[in-house]
This record gives C-alpha cells, structure tokens and sequence, in this order.
C-alpha cells in the first residue's frame, strides 16, 4: 500500500470521485492555533499483497520536529473492496476539514504514516489573514 498522492482542495473540486481542480499549497487563519479550512484528499494505491491486510493511516501536522496526530483514515474495509477490481487498485479517500490543526503561522508539513513509516508529506506555509479595514 502506497500513498501516490495527497493535496489539499475545495470540497466543490471533488464530485463524484472526479478531481476538477487542485492544488493548494498555503493557507491562513485569522489566529493560531487554527484548524485546516480546507479538506485533504489522498490518493491511496493497493497492490495484490495488500488485498487482505487492513490499513489505518495516521494524519498528523508536523512543525519543526514535532508531529501531532490528529485523525485516522481507517482503510480496513478498503482491501477487501478492491477484490474484484484490477490490481493496482486505486482509491480516493478524504480527509474533512478541520480534522488537522495548526500550532502557528509558518512551515509546516501535514504527514501521513502507517506502522511508523511515513507514506507521504505535504509542504504548507501557514499565514495570517490580512483583514483591510473599509
């Protein structure tokens, strides 16, 4: 099993398993700590050994050397789905948004690791809203 990728969108850019447009590489809040605004797509990969093994993945937000986890995506009933298909089997999984949080305005990586080994990493600037006075 293998993370092929993982991207942050507008919900109204994932319709009925069909990506329209994506890649968001910053966000902001007009505070921190501050939850993720936006929900995360990933894009999981199962080959013919992975058929029968259940899966959770962790989603954390690393800043630093510091990783908080957050949220599971719980891939168990993932394996068994992809039975009948062809192998590699792709599936598109969401995380919702504000199921990861932000300590601070900054760098950050959101990271995703199964059985202690990362899959995937996003990069993230993480800035504050600049609200103009009218």
């Amino acid at each position: 099993m293998k993370i092929a990728s993982a991207f942050l969108c507008e919900e109204k850019d994932v319709t009925e398993g069909k990506l329209l447009d994506v890649g968001i590489t910053n966000v902001s809040a007009p505070s921190y700590p501050a939850p993720l605004r936006k929900p995360l797509v990933l894009i999981v990969v199962l080959e013919t050994a992975d058929i029968d093994k259940e899966f959770e993945i962790h989603a954390g937000v690393r800043t630093g050397e510091t990783t908080t986890f957050e949220c599971v995506v719980d891939l168990k009933n993932l394996a068994y789905s992809a039975r009948p298909t062809e192998m590699p089997a792709w599936h598109v999984r969401i995380v919702p948004k504000d199921q990861l949080h932000f300590p601070s305005a900054g760098a950050h990586s959101i990271v995703f690791v199964n059985e202690g080994v990362e899959l995937y990493r996003i990069r993230l600037w993480a800035e504050l809203d600049h609200l103009e006075d009218h």
